[in-house]
């Protein structure tokens, strides 16, 4: 028997009661019901990410008009898959709270409502209370029912004081996280409305129209940044490898795989140096690396206008030297270390543009315009 129902046989009991019994609720069916939605957020993400992954390798494998639309459009998707991903997670996370809220209230409701009823028994069992009935105590006759209310009204008020106030806020809480819940379930997106029918885009071959579809030129996209074509150390273009020198030997694309490791590597160290989450989607930390290296902890870009200064970009991100300088982190100084230069040039591209995902490169993939440099 729970305390709730013990307190009934005291006096004043039932009032406590029906007051405690207004927190109680199933606050596992919640929690179960957090953790299923956590798992489908999960199921999204994976489904999301290889999504993703496969629609960097075609944008990598194809260019033009019809190449860049599709890739543009396969973005769109992903982008809905990310948010209903976040609504997910959010709603498990607020079903948490809430699953939370009523298992502590109901706690607090069951230890006033013992208390209660424990000071009931012990004052019927022992007959002792000289205030309101000093002759029956001292006589050692038991109290009676109404001396027994009596002596514990009291008691009985600060009771009922407490569980009031516990209902009242377990309903706040309650009524916030609904409403939080609500808040995060209305972000979900409208893919029918946001992701239009495959047949009706540009990429899709009909009659009489081109089908901008054409292999790509796979040297300027690795074996350029790496450094292995373009222009020499000792050509007139190239201003030399600036302070952090020439790249370590080795290197060349790593697996997707060893790429996403470094990724949530660095997301994981800048959410510990207070980088909110929401402003460096892995997804679109991958789209840059695929453009900017091809996954090449190594590359360098010795061609442009920033190698003939002197200060060609380097590593995953393709960061220069006085820009990765200005947004390392303490411990993280080396532009090779491909966690470090994911570190820096997400910190940059924050600092620039607001999120990762507000790079004109990563914008222009989800919206059909093409990958730019940032």
């Amino acid at each position: 028997m729970s305390a709730i129902d013990e307190v009934r046989a005291a006096p004043g009991g039932g009032e406590l009661a029906e007051l405690a019994a207004k927190v109680v609720g199933d606050p596992g069916a919640i929690s179960a019901a957090a953790g299923a939605w956590r798992a489908a957020a999960g199921t999204g993400e994976r489904h999301t990410g290889a999504l993703s992954a496969a629609a960097a390798e075609v944008d990598g494998a194809w260019e033009g008009a019809g190449a860049d639309a599709f890739a543009g459009y396969l973005g769109r998707l992903t982008s809905c898959g990310d948010r209903l991903r976040q609504a997910l997670a959010e709603c498990a996370g607020h079903l948490d709270t809430a699953a939370r809220t009523l298992r502590d209230a109901e706690a607090a409701a069951q230890e006033i409502c013992r208390q209660y009823a424990a000071a009931a028994q012990e004052l019927r069992a022992t007959g002792t209370q000289t205030a309101t009935a000093p002759a029956q105590a001292a006589a050692g006759q038991p109290l009676t029912e109404e001396q027994l209310a009596q002596a514990l009204r009291p008691m009985l008020d600060e009771s009922r004081g407490a569980l009031q106030r516990l209902v009242t806020d377990t309903g706040t809480t309650l009524s916030t996280t609904a409403g939080k819940i609500e808040t995060a379930l209305a972000t979900i997106p409208n893919v029918a409305a946001e992701v239009p029918e495959p047949d009706t885009q540009p990429f899709t071959p009909t009659p009489g129209r081109p089908i901008g579809w054409s292999p790509a030129r796979v040297e300027g996209q690795v074996t350029a940044l790496a450094g292995a074509t373009g222009p020499s150390p000792g050509s007139a273009g190239f201003g030399g490898y600036g302070p952090s020198g020439p790249p370590p030997p080795g290197g060349g694309p790593a697996p997707q795989g060893q790429v996403a490791d470094w990724i949530n590597q660095a997301i994981a160290i800048l959410r510990a140096n207070g980088v909110p989450a929401d402003k460096m989607n892995p997804n679109d930390i991958w789209m840059i690396i695929k453009h900017e290296s091809g996954g090449n902890p190594h590359a360098i870009n010795n061609w442009d206008s920033n190698a003939a200064k002197g200060t060609p970009s380097k590593g995953l991100m393709q960061t220069i030297d006085p820009t990765f300088n200005s947004y390392k982190l303490p411990g993280h100084g080396d532009i090779y270390n491909p966690v470090d230069n994911i570190i820096a040039g997400v910190r940059y591209s924050i600092a620039r543009y607001g999120s990762v995902s507000n790079v004109p490169g990563v914008v222009g993939m989800k919206t059909g315009g093409g990958y730019q440099g940032y």
